[in-house]
């Protein structure tokens, strides 16, 4: 069944009242944030959606308490939706599965402008830090090796422990064999 995230997405921002821009101040999100977020990304800050997250990482929209909905852009387009519950922040699910990080343009942009970044904890985070560097939603995309072109990355210490540990499995490296090898003819 394809996922309409779109629509979904104007259901979630339809749905946003002011005791969850309340909330979200409350939690640290500066209101200029979420105001200039449709102006830097063509999509509303966040939205509100009830529903689930599922034992396979992948949020269920429908029954379920209320979550946290934010796009996840990539090439200035919506690729997918992350959902968290304001209780557990650094607990989160994407819709669709193929989003890899908020503020993927940011991250994939390295060398282009700047030559260090920043990698925020949480959705939540990234949201506080302004909508500045990125926040990783899937660490098993393929997406996540690219950082390592990046000179510089700031974020915290369990971060750049499971960031190093995620690199460096990506770096395959192959049986290399010594031998004398002589010309046969």
């Amino acid at each position: 069944m394809k996922i309409d995230l779109h629509s979904e997405y104007r259901l979630a921002t339809a749905a946003v009242r002011q005791p969850h821009l309340d909330r979200i101040r409350e939690l640290g999100v500066h209101p200029t944030t979420i105001a200039e977020h449709a102006l830097r990304f063509r999509f509303m800050g966040f939205g509100i959606l009830n529903g689930t997250i599922n034992s396979g990482g992948h949020f269920v929209p429908g029954d379920g308490p209320a979550h946290v909905v934010q796009p996840v852009i990539e090439g200035g387009e919506l690729a997918d939706l992350v959902a968290w519950r304001s209780l557990q922040p650094s607990r989160w699910g994407l819709r669709g599965g193929k989003g890899w990080a908020l503020g993927a343009d940011t991250l994939s942009n390295f060398g282009s402008w700047a030559n260090s970044t920043t990698l925020c904890e949480s959705p939540l985070d990234w949201l506080r830090l302004g909508c500045a560097g990125g926040c990783i939603v899937d660490w098993d995309a393929p997406e996540v090796e690219t950082l390592a072109g990046w000179e510089t990355i700031e974020t915290s210490a369990s971060l750049a422990l499971a960031l190093r540990s995620r690199i460096e499995r990506s770096r395959r490296i192959p049986d290399i064999i010594a031998k004398d090898l002589r010309n046969a003819a």
